[in-house]
């Protein structure tokens, strides 16, 4: 079977990008999978050197668009299988990717918590398009299945990211004391970094340590002595910084079905995260305390609840066997594959 892929590449490795890379390393089948990359449109452009204006970007969308239909018209495929963020510029270019793509089986895999990505009637009208045109669609939570069943009588199943059984620990070992709490991911307002700020200026015996790209609106605060803030990292060296930590602090205002915190879960680290996207389904808030966005002092509180050894012992366990029984890349490449045989019948 040969599948178009449309879907960024890192660098930079965001959850899309870090997904992409895994499929294409755990992909088991005989498929041959052709990628149009997208990372070279919006902001994963920056990383790359681009510029940020009207005319990059509509050069940019042409040069994904071009290789798009150049690769319908080159290769036999059988499925296409778009990957997107539902973002304003993301949601238009998938909207003429389906149009163009209309003869084929089709696969649109939201990456996003739906309803939070489509504001506006621009937005809502394209995205209703695109699930009333495409064969299958993928959501990351029950929010987003809830939306697109609204919307359409699409084949619809939610489907979690997944990570890499080499990334998935046997152990982790829990110290007596909970001295470093981590965050990875962008440093920016939307992910709740004031939150994390004002907590650490509160809550001084332990260390804060933020890891990504940082916006400009942080850049330029002065951060709390106990606040370490690494900027942007390889991917690897994220993971082996949260090898270290005690905790992982997660008060994004809006995910889908995070990767990082994923990642954190394999790795065994007890979890605070805010009761957005996928996040309660992952934790089960046995995993860790689910928080409300934008609220620091319920942070403050699941702090306090997880310096007990006991329990955040229990919640790494716990995580641990969530993540191997549930999100092995393996097992959900093969799901994927059960859903691409499904609509090339």
């Amino acid at each position: 079977m040969n599948i178009l892929l449309v879907s960024p590449l890192p660098p930079p490795s965001g959850g899309m990008a870090t997904w992409t890379e895994q499929y294409l390393k755990n992909n088991k089948s005989d498929d041959n999978v052709f990628v149009v990359n997208t990372a070279f449109i919006g902001k994963r452009a920056l990383h790359r050197g681009g510029k940020k204006n009207l005319f990059s970007e509509l050069k940019r969308l042409y040069l994904i668009l071009f290789e798009y239909y150049k690769t319908l018209k080159e290769k036999k495929i059988d499925v296409i299988h778009i990957n997107s963020a539902c973002s304003k510029i993301g949601i238009f270019r998938d909207a003429i990717c389906v149009a163009l793509g209309k003869k084929y089986p089709i696969v649109f895999h939201c990456h996003c918590n739906i309803q939070d990505q489509l504001r506006g009637s621009i937005s809502q009208k394209l995205g209703k398009y695109i699930f009333n045109s495409v064969d299958y669609v993928l959501v990351l939570n029950e929010e987003s299945f809830s939306y697109v069943a609204q919307q359409s009588n699409v084949k619809l199943s939610i489907m979690p990211n997944s990570i890499d059984s080499n990334f998935i620990k046997d152990s982790f070992k829990v110290e007596d004391d909970l001295k470093n709490i981590i965050y990875v991911g962008h440093v920016k307002r939307e992910k709740g970094i004031f939150e994390i700020i004002e907590v650490a200026s509160k809550v001084n015996d332990i260390v804060f340590h933020l890891v990504g790209p940082v916006s400009n609106e942080i850049a330029e605060i002065n951060l709390p002595s106990n606040v370490i803030c690494y900027g942007r990292k390889e991917h690897i060296d994220a993971i082996n910084l949260m090898s270290t930590a005690d905790a992982f602090l997660f008060p994004s205002y809006t995910e889908g079905f995070s990767m990082v915190m994923l990642e954190a879960m394999a790795v065994g680290l007890p979890i605070i995260a805010s009761s957005v996207g996928a996040n309660r389904d992952m934790i089960e808030e046995k995993g860790g305390i689910i928080v409300s966005p934008k609220t620091s002092d319920e942070i403050i509180s699941a702090i306090e609840m997880i310096r007990s050894k006991k329990v955040r012992s229990e919640m790494s366990k716990w995580n641990l066997e969530k993540v191997k029984n549930n999100y092995r890349s393996e097992k959900i490449s093969k799901l994927l594959q059960e859903v691409y045989c499904e609509i090339s019948l």
